[in-house]
C-alpha cells in the first residue's frame, strides 16, 4: 500500500512539474538539469568541522581568517591546529571550501572563536565570525590557541569575514 501511494505521488509530482506540451523526455531532462546558482543575499550551508579554545599543542597557528581551497592546504592547516590528530576530515573540494579563523596565542583558555553563518552577497561570500575576549571563567594557568574550521559552499567569488557580536560566556550552574 505504501509503495503504491509513493508511486502515485511521484507520478503526480512529475506531471505537475511538466510544462504544458512537454513530453516525458523533456520532464526527465528538466529534473536532471543542474540547479540554478546561489542567489545574492542568501544563506549558504556552513558546517562546523572543528573548533577549540584550549589547545596547547598548537604553536604553529597564525592568527587571522583563511580560506582553504584544496585538500593539501586544508590537511596542513588542520594538522597545525591538531598536530596529534589521527585523521583529517574529508572534504569534497569540488563543491566546498574550508574557512578557518584563528585568534592566536591567548593567555588562558577562556577565549573562543566560532564561524556561525555564510551569506552569499553580490560581490563576495561573507562569513560571520564570533569571538570572546577570554573573560569567561576558564583555566588561566596555560597559554592556548582558539581556532575554528567550517566548510561552506564553493562559489567563484572572494570569501570575506565579518566580526559580529561577541560570544556570551556560558552561564554557570
Amino acid at each position: 500500500m505504501l509503495k503504491r501511494t509513493l508511486s502515485t505521488l511521484l507520478c503526480l509530482a512529475a506531471v505537475a512539474c511538466a510544462d504544458e506540451g512537454d513530453d516525458e523526455t523533456q520532464v526527465i531532462a528538466n529534473a536532471a538539469a543542474a540547479p540554478l546558482p546561489f542567489e545574492s543575499n542568501t544563506l549558504l550551508e556552513l558546517m562546523p568541522l572543528d573548533s577549540a579554545s584550549c589547545v596547547t599543542e598548537s604553536t604553529a597557528l597564525v592568527p587571522g581568517f583563511t580560506v582553504l581551497q584544496d585538500a593539501q592546504s586544508f590537511h596542513d592547516a588542520y594538522l597545525a591546529a591538531r598536530p596529534n590528530a589521527a585523521q583529517v576530515p574529508s572534504i569534497d573540494f569540488a563543491n566546498y571550501v574550508v574557512v578557518k579563523s584563528v585568534l592566536g596565542q591567548q593567555g588562558g583558555c577562556g577565549a573562543r572563536v566560532e564561524l556561525t553563518s555564510a551569506i552569499n552577497r553580490s560581490e563576495s561570500v561573507e562569513i560571520e565570525v564570533r569571538t570572546s575576549n577570554g573573560d569567561c571563567t576558564a583555566p588561566t594557568d596555560r597559554i592556548s590557541f582558539a581556532f575554528a574550521f567550517a566548510k561552506v559552499n564553493r562559489l567563484a567569488k572572494p570569501y570575506t569575514h565579518q566580526e559580529s557580536d561577541a560570544l556570551e560566556c556560558p552561564s554557570m550552574p
